[in-house]
């Protein structure tokens, strides 16, 4: 059997890429599941308790989930869950993230990208 100069065998790196993209997609649907959950249920009121928001946005921001955070911002814009104080943060919050992301690439056009 002839090679033809094409490499069949996976590039272990960008498997690993593919894998971190999709744990990040996998708990942002997640976030945003929980919190349309949280946001249809009628009997929540009785039992509302407040989200730890800030915090859990550290946590993600600090786990390098820069993704994740930016999906669980928009949900927090028009949940329960999130005071109105935390809600009108949510614009720097949102650039605080883009910027902890940006310092994480080193190439500039991908900088370019996702800043953009």
């Amino acid at each position: 059997m002839r090679n033809c100069g094409i490499n069949l065998a996976p590039d272990l790196e960008s498997i690993g890429s593919m894998r971190v993209t999709m744990m990040r997609r996998g708990i942002g649907l997640f976030l945003g599941l929980v919190a349309w959950a949280a946001s249809a249920n009628p009997y929540l009121d009785r039992l509302h308790a407040e989200e730890p928001c800030e915090q859990f946005l550290e946590a993600l921001r600090e786990a390098g989930l820069y993704d994740t955070a930016l999906d669980y911002l928009d949900e927090m814009q028009t949940s329960s869950l999130a005071d109105e104080e935390f809600r009108q943060k949510i614009p720097l919050s949102k650039v605080a993230v883009l910027l902890d992301a940006v310092v994480q690439i080193r190439d500039p056009q991908k900088i370019t990208e996702q800043l953009d």
